[in-house]
């Protein structure tokens, strides 16, 4: 027997389709049960603010053992992104993970049945290695 369950809302407005889609989707969970939702909508930057187009942003389920169930999106080149879906209801974290080459990997914690709008991700650049190809400075 499954147990009660909240249904998570979210605003909608009309600047964002990934918003009517994140909508769609808990409908769609509501009616078939009572999966856990997670939904992000956002843009990459880098630490100047502009825009980074090709970023990977991951949403990883702590409580699954593959790597290959991990949800991934590339961001546009205005660095906007929108990643959502149903996940197992558990007490295990979600993980966003972004990467781009050339950039510090960005990870947080997310809780399940949430949407979250207007999320700003800011990717520091790497250092370059020095001249002799390594960037321990101890040589």
């Amino acid at each position: 027997m499954r147990s009660p369950c909240r249904i998570p809302t979210c605003r909608l407005s009309a600047t964002s389709p990934y918003q009517f889609a994140a909508a769609a989707m808990l409908l769609v969970s509501t009616l078939a049960g009572c999966d856990a939702r997670i939904g992000v909508y956002g843009a990459v930057v880098d630490d100047t603010g502009a825009p980074v187009q090709d970023a990977q942003v991951y949403v990883h389920d702590e409580g699954l053992l593959s790597e290959l169930q991990m949800r991934y999106e590339l961001t546009a080149a205005d660095g906007s992104f929108g990643i959502g879906g149903s996940v197992a209801p558990s007490s295990d974290p979600l993980v966003l993970i972004v990467k781009k080459t050339g950039f510090e990997t960005h990870t947080e914690e997310l809780e399940r049945n949430s949407v979250i709008e207007g999320h700003k991700i800011v990717l520091k650049r790497q250092n370059p290695p020095d001249e002799g190809g390594t960037s321990n400075p101890e040589r």
